[in-house]
This record gives structure tokens, C-alpha cells and sequence, in this order.
């Protein structure tokens, strides 16, 4: 376990929504290191495309919030948007990004830092965050799920370039593990887990059932987390729902894109 060190992540999704194995990690880490968590680097297109979520973020933008005694969240700026289609787009927001994070770590006194990054399109951080070990955390192979090329070769080129910069990598997935092991021979293969103090009160009794799950027919099965139906097995969850009709499929979580391609199941 890693103790008394100085950390910035790098993430992808902001603090509270979507909470997942990024927050798990960090909130765990946060126990004995204090941790810098750097959320979504929206642009100004995603103000354009979802209005509603950026106008409640505004008031954070540019804000350092201190959540636990070693535990701060930061809201970037909006930055420009095209980053993962042209390059010279990306330096810029991410020397716009540099340029407010060395701020805020000299502010916090943060040295020896270890910058764990998860988007491949904080590349161009690596090196200039004072740190003395850098970390690429690749929980899924963004490329394969763009179809346009532009912006495919790019995160391609992103990803690679990445994998020979950082001194580690971690990947949710052996497929993924076996790809930049090639490029980087400090690649390691880094599972999801699960909360288990969590599931432990749950068999031990010690919870009650939710209210709107009583209703619900047993046997069930159930998935919790993000339902990202470009990624998830959508194909597996029908064929259940169909040979097992007396089965209850129980999902919980934020839904993502791609669950229209799921037939309409009785």
C-alpha cells in the first residue's frame, strides 16, 4: 500500500457521477496519501451538447474543493473543443490545463508527485507535473469505439505514445495488458473488483431490502455500475433475459450510449 505520497489523477468522469473504480481507487488511496483528483476536461462543445449537466458544473469550473483531510477534487476550466481530432488543439488545452495545476500544487505543496492519468489526451502532461513517477491507467480500448477515422488514428496515436512515455501502465483487460506490454514491458494487468465490506453487510443481514426492490421476482440477477451499452455484452443480457424468462434481470446504475441497439424483451 502506498503511503505519505503526493498524487494527481488525472480522470475521465467528474467526482459524483459517473462513480465507479476511478473514485473507489482514489478515495481508497486518499487514506494515506493526500490526492489530487482532477475532474472531466470538458470543452466547449460539451456545453453545447448537454446543456443542462454543464450549467449546474459552471459554478465549479476552475474550483479546488477539499472533500477529506488529504482528498481534493478540481474542476477544470472549459478548454477548447476537437482536442481528440487534431493535435495542436489537445497541446493547447493541455498546456491550459498544466498551467492551472501547477497553481494549485504549489499552493497544496505537493512534491514528488505521482500523476496517474486515465484519457489518453493527457499525454502532454507527462513530464511537466514535477513528478517523479507517471502512471497510464487504460480501462478500455477507446479507439475501437469511434468510428470516425480522424478521430480514431488520433487517440491511437494518443494511446501509443503514452504506453512509451509513463513509467507504468495498468488495464482493466488481458487483450489490453498483451497490446502495450509490447510497447511497455512495465505493463500489468489490474482487474475490476468489487466493494466488499459492502456485499459482506448485505449477506450478514445487517441491511434491509430497498423498497422498490421488494416488488421485484426472484430469483434475480443483477449488474451494478456504468451501464455503458457500447461496451457492455448486450447480446448475453437478451439471450438470459429469453432462456430465462422466470429470472429477474436487475441493472443499477448510470446508463451510458449504446443501449438502442437492445431489442424491445417482454
Amino acid at each position: 500500500m502506498l503511503k505519505n505520497k503526493d498524487m494527481i489523477c488525472i480522470s475521465a468522469s467528474d467526482w459524483l457521477k459517473p462513480w465507479g473504480s476511478k473514485q473507489h481507487l482514489m478515495s481508497r488511496l486518499s487514506e494515506y496519501n493526500r490526492v489530487l483528483y482532477v475532474e472531466y476536461q470538458a470543452s466547449m462543445l460539451d456545453f453545447i451538447k448537454y446543456p443542462g449537466y454543464f450549467i449546474k458544473r459552471l459554478g465549479n469550473l476552475n474550483k479546488l474543493q477539499k472533500l477529506s483531510r488529504n482528498l481534493y477534487v478540481y474542476t477544470p476550466v472549459l478548454l477548447l473543443p476537437f482536442g481528440y481530432y487534431f493535435n495542436c488543439i489537445n497541446i493547447l488545452n493541455q498546456r491550459i490545463l498544466k498551467k492551472h495545476l501547477l497553481k494549485i500544487i504549489k499552493g497544496l505543496g505537493f512534491e514528488d508527485i505521482i500523476l496517474w492519468i486515465y484519457p489518453s489526451s493527457s499525454l502532454a502532461l507527462i513530464g511537466n507535473m514535477t513528478e517523479r513517477l507517471s502512471v497510464y491507467h487504460c480501462i478500455a480500448s477507446f479507439s475501437d469505439e469511434k468510428k470516425n477515422p480522424l478521430r480514431k488514428r488520433m487517440i491511437q496515436r494518443l494511446e501509443n505514445d503514452m504506453a512509451r512515455r509513463v513509467n507504468i501502465i495498468f488495464t482493466l483487460t488481458k487483450t489490453l495488458c498483451g497490446r502495450f506490454k509490447k510497447i511497455n514491458p512495465n505493463t500489468f494487468y489490474f482487474p475490476s473488483a468489487v466493494d466488499i465490506g459492502h456485499y459482506e453487510n448485505i449477506l450478514s443481514g445487517n441491511t434491509q431490502e430497498p423498497q422498490d426492490m421488494i416488488l421485484v421476482k426472484k430469483p434475480r440477477i443483477g449488474i451494478i455500475g456504468y451501464l455503458n451499452g457500447n461496451i457492455m455484452d448486450i447480446g448475453l443480457i437478451e439471450y438470459l433475459a429469453d432462456y430465462k424468462k422466470d429470472w429477474s434481470i436487475v441493472m443499477i446504475g448510470p446508463v451510458f450510449k449504446g443501449w438502442g441497439k437492445m431489442k424491445k424483451l417482454k
